[in-house]
């Protein structure tokens, strides 16, 4: 064979390598409703809708508790402790590198947005080409956790008892036999199974969202992880995160969020991205275009960089609109002392008391704003006019938060008075579960 011709047919062989490892473009739709779209219609025996009886709407008791939580998030040091000088709240992702590219995106949007709660230390902790099942074997897959996650959590600024918000998006490697319910369901359990080694990781944990994946109709069949990409999976990837937070919702013995038999964070969908390909959703009226929105060489996971700015406004838009997470995401008056500008100042907020949370089990905190400099006196008094507690408590200038211990009192209703010699006096109720 000439050179020429050699040359000719190995360009031609290349040419061929290139057309099969692609995008298939042309899988612009699967032909399947998103969960917000399905509502009260089912997907083979299943109701949709993000939320049990086919709603997209958090049930009242699971919002009110998750705001509860919100309530109990508030900056500590690196011991875990409450810290308003320099403490920090810490909110970290795990998943795989599709979850961290979006939230290095999303990253980059909360830290340039003033309106962004500055206490708040946002950290990537995703570690590519790893699965749930990599995650949950801590035995095993030890490294995971010791020689990447924590050291990222290191590497961010934090300790992981400062870590109390996580982002997930992740799905498992081992489990693609593509049969329902079972496969959904079993990813599910890990994912239980994954709250249990989060809780013991980041023990001051407070509450994880999760996502689904988005569209997998352009997966490429020549990449590894095509079966986990490929439709139904990504699509059934929302299912198991609708699956786990009914289950909590439902009062799923393993995942207990409050109390002395805690064994779980709060658990609730973080912004939800699937969509049947071009198809829009209904609902919110998002589409995944194959050219567009995705790389021409990353599997039909990876998103391109437009890509990858669509999904982090969706992931911002999230937490900063959500009623449940808005308490700690945007920038408001207990977290004040975090912001630079305030530390400059001279000027005091307007004088307020509150309490928080409320109702609290085992502590609360009690929030003091606006007071000049002094001692005052914390009473706690029963319903029936007996003093339950004492404290004094030293007053500097602006935003001052001390913990109330409530541990050793009986569940009930407490008045709570605040005097002092230069302090008005402020009443105000918590009520002990």
């Amino acid at each position: 064979m000439s050179p020429l011709k050699f040359l000719a047919l190995a360009a031609a062989m290349c040419s061929l390598m290139r057309v099969d490892a692609q995008l298939q473009c042309d899988n612009d739709t699967s032909y399947l409703r998103s969960l917000i779209d399905l509502k009260t219609g089912y997907y083979l025996g299943y109701q949709g809708g993000l939320y049990p009886g086919g709603t997209n709407t958090m049930p009242y008791e699971h919002m009110a508790a998750g705001m509860n939580v919100s309530r109990e998030i508030v900056p500590l040091d690196g011991d875990g402790n409450l810290d308003l000088a320099d403490g920090k709240v810490g909110f970290i992702c795990l998943g795989a590198s599709t979850a961290g590219n979006a939230f290095n995106h999303f990253k980059d949007v909360a830290t340039a947005d003033p309106t962004v709660n500055p206490c708040l230390r946002i950290v990537n902790c995703a570690l590519g080409a790893k699965g749930l099942e990599i995650m949950i074997d801590t035995v095993s897959y030890a490294w995971y956790w010791d020689d990447n996650v924590i050291p990222e959590v290191y590497g961010g600024g934090l300790t992981p008892k400062q870590v109390q918000v996580i982002w997930v998006m992740v799905t498992s490697r081992v489990d693609t036999v593509l049969i329902w319910p079972d496969q959904p369901t079993e990813v599910t359990n890990k994912y239980e199974e994954l709250m249990h080694v989060i809780l013991g990781k980041f023990p001051n944990i407070k509450q994880v969202y999760l996502t689904g994946f988005n569209y997998g109709g352009y997966a490429d069949p020549t990449k590894e992880f095509f079966d986990m990409i490929v439709e139904p999976s990504s699509y059934w990837t929302n299912w198991s995160v609708k699956f786990l937070v009914e289950r909590q919702i439902e009062g799923d013995d393993d995942l207990i969020f409050s109390g002395p038999d805690r064994n779980s964070p709060w658990i609730s969908w973080g912004p939800h991205v699937w969509a049947d390909g071009t198809r829009a959703n209904v609902t919110d009226h998002l589409r995944w275009k194959c050219d567009i929105d995705y790389k021409p060489d990353g599997g039909g996971y990876h998103l391109s960089d437009y890509g990858k700015g669509k999904i982090a406004k969706i992931i911002f838009n999230f937490f900063k609109n959500d009623p449940v997470t808005a308490d700690w995401f945007n920038y408001g008056a207990r977290w004040v002392a975090c912001d630079p500008a305030f530390r400059e100042s001279e000027a005091l907020p307007e004088p307020k008391v509150s309490v928080y949370p409320n109702p609290a089990t085992d502590q609360t905190v009690l929030t003091l704003e606006g007071l000049t400099d002094g001692p005052a006196n914390v009473m706690l008094v029963d319903a029936a006019g007996r003093l339950a507690k004492s404290y004094t408590v030293e007053i500097h200038g602006g935003y001052n938060a001390t913990a109330i211990d409530l541990s050793d009192l009986q569940s009930g209703m407490f008045y709570i008075r605040v005097t002092g010699v230069s302090t008005p006096t402020f009443t105000g109720v918590v009520v002990k579960q």
